[in-house]
């Protein structure tokens, strides 16, 4: 399945919101409970449109990515994937444009991932290092 990106904007606000929930609502629960007015307060506060790329699909907006340089490194900040797109391929295949980037560019990429989070698995398989660890995160690195 191909997909494109297109910068995020303004008024992909609702969106990238109901991303947020849909994808992260039960890991987060898990970790520290899920509080609706902290979490919309904190995604108001933190709501940088221009640092984000809507995924697109056929036509229709199914997820973000968000990659920062940080450094001389990559961040993985965010990737999330409508719940009806996962397990389709799309989400390792945006990584493995991103790390096809990073190691054209000679950057390691840094990402964190909720302990509870699946989506470990799939770093892993993309050769993604665990580094450190937190009470609630793991701390993973592709180094190029």
């Amino acid at each position: 399945m191909i997909y494109t990106l297109r910068p995020a904007e303004e008024s992909d606000y609702d969106f990238m919101y109901q991303l947020k929930v849909v994808c992260l609502k039960e890991y987060i629960d898990a970790t520290w409970g899920w509080d609706e007015e902290f979490q919309k307060t904190h995604f108001t506060e933190h709501f940088y449109p221009n640092k984000a790329q809507i995924v697109i699909v056929k036509s229709q907006d199914i997820g973000q990515l968000s990659v920062e340089v940080r450094g001389k490194s990559l961040f993985l900040a965010g990737i999330y994937i409508l719940p009806a797109f996962q397990r389709r391929g799309i989400g390792k295949a945006i990584l493995q444009d991103v790390l096809s980037g990073a190691r054209s560019q000679q950057m390691p990429v840094w990402l964190q991932v909720l302990k509870v989070n699946p989506a470990r698995k799939l770093y892993e398989c993309l050769a993604f290092q665990l580094v450190a660890e937190n009470e609630t995160h793991y701390f993973m690195r592709y180094q190029v």
